[in-house]
């Protein structure tokens, strides 16, 4: 939830939809649950603006996947295991949480909400190169929050 001085209390996925204005972020409010979440960012430096960042979280069997950085405003997208193919093969960079080069569970789930988003160029990188790092990103955010369950 978001509080703001002239819209009130304003849940996040309205607050990221709505037209840009002048009223301003007074309050971020959390409830808190079962969620699990982790988060990381890829900058050139670590005062820079990011290349892209990526933030993922799991509330039951419902995967929260939040890309921005793109270079648009950031989006969040929700995936299931039960709408994508967990046995399908995914080819990963062979850097899985174990380190032994094995197809990760979580390629496709992180394939399936990765190609939901557009990825656009500017001076910090081009489209390519964020849709391959938000990939991966992905992937590993996937496998940390498994690993604690």
């Amino acid at each position: 939830m978001w509080s703001c001085i002239e819209g009130g209390i304003v849940p996040l996925a309205e607050f990221v939809d709505r037209p840009r204005d002048n009223d301003i972020l007074v309050r971020v409010i959390i409830k808190k649950d079962d969620r699990r979440a982790a988060y990381v960012s890829q900058r050139l430096s670590k005062t820079d603006f990011p290349q892209i960042a990526v933030a993922v979280s799991k509330t039951g069997d419902t995967w929260n996947v939040a890309i921005g950085a793109r270079p648009s405003r950031a989006r969040l997208v929700q995936v299931t295991a039960d709408g994508c193919d967990a046995e399908e093969k995914v080819e990963t960079d062979g850097n899985t949480a174990s380190g032994d080069g094995a197809v990760s569970p979580y390629a496709a789930l992180a394939e399936a909400a990765v190609s939901q988003f557009s990825f656009g160029s500017n001076l910090r990188g081009s489209g390519e190169y964020r849709e391959a790092l938000a990939k991966v990103y992905v992937r590993r955010l996937m496998e940390q929050i498994g690993e604690v369950e």
